[in-house]
C-alpha cells in the first residue's frame, strides 16, 4: 500500500512485496517499516488524540528531514531516518502512558511559556530526553542513539554535524516550518538556524521555507493515508 501511495509516485502498480523492495530498496522499506509499525502497533488508536497526532507529525518531519539534510552532514540516510523518527520516542511514551496528565502538561507549557522539559521533569520526575535514554538502554539501541535521543535539545557544535547535531537541526527545523508539538509555540527563524548551521551543510540544502514546508507535508500526509488506510 505504501509503495502504491502518493509518498513514493510510482506509474507501475506494485503487485507484491518482492517488487516493492526491489523498486523501493531494502533500505527504503526497512524505514517504512518501523514507521508503519510504530504507528500501527506502538500508537494504535491514541493518534485520534489531537496532541499525539502533533507529536507524531513533528517525529514524521524531522525523520523526512533529517534524511534530506543526511548527504550533506555525511550520515547515512536510512540511519538519520531513524534517528529522526525515533528522537521524540521519550515523549511519545509519556505521552501513551498518561496522555490526559501530558495533554494538560503542555497546554499549562504552552499558556504560561513555561518550559516543557522542566514541566515534565516536576510532573513525572523525568523529562522526554530523558525518558528516550532509558528506552534507547531498554531496547539495546546502538549506544548512540542514546545520545541522539537524549541529546536532541542541546545545541550542535564544532564544524561537523554527526548524527546528534543532525537530529537536533532536523527538530529545530520541523518546529520553524510549522510542524512543533505545541499548537501556539512561536516559530523558529530559518534563517537564525541556517546561520547557525556550518558551511559545507548550509551551502548544500535548499532552506526556502515554503517549498521545504510544502515537500515534508507533502511526504507526511502521503505517508498516513499509504499507512492507515
Amino acid at each position: 500500500r505504501l509503495a502504491n501511495s502518493a509518498l513514493f509516485g510510482l506509474e507501475a502498480k506494485i503487485d507484491s512485496l518482492t517488487h516493492a523492495v526491489l523498486l523501493l530498496g531494502l533500505t527504503r522499506v526497512k524505514g517504512l517499516a518501523m514507521t508503519v509499525a510504530i504507528m500501527k502497533g506502538y500508537l494504535r488508536g491514541i493518534l485520534k488524540s489531537d496532541t499525539l497526532r502533533r507529536c507524531w507529525t513533528h517525529s514524521l518531519a524531522c525523520a523526512f528531514l533529517a534524511e534530506e539534510m543526511s548527504p550533506a552532514c555525511g550520515v547515512d540516510k536510512e540511519y538519520a531516518y531513524t534517528a529522526g523518527l525515533l528522537h521524540d520516542i521519550g515523549r511519545l511514551s509519556v505521552l501513551v502512558a498518561y496522555p490526559a496528565e501530558y495533554t494538560n502538561l503542555l497546554k499549562v507549557a504552552e499558556e504560561n511559556s513555561f518550559e516543557v522539559l522542566e514541566c515534565e521533569r516536576q510532573l513525572f520526575d523525568i523529562d522526554h530526553c530523558e525518558a528516550g535514554r532509558w528506552l534507547a538502554g531498554q531496547w539495546n539501541l546502538p549506544p548512540e542513539f542514546g545520545e541522539i535521543l537524549g541529546r536532541h535539545h542541546e545545541p550542535f557544535a564544532g564544524p561537523k554535524l554527526g548524527a546528534v547535531g543532525l537530529t537536533h537541526l532536523a527538530c529545530e527545523l520541523a518546529d520553524a516550518l510549522g510542524f512543533s508539538v505545541l499548537e501556539a509555540k512561536p516559530l523558529p527563524d530559518i534563517e537564525r538556524i541556517a546561520a547557525g548551521m556550518p558551511a559545507a551543510v548550509r551551502d548544500r540544502i535548499s532552506l526556502d521555507p515554503e517549498e521545504l514546508k510544502a515537500r515534508i507535508g507533502g511526504r507526511i500526509v502521503a505517508l498516513l493515508r499509504g499507512g492507515l488506510n
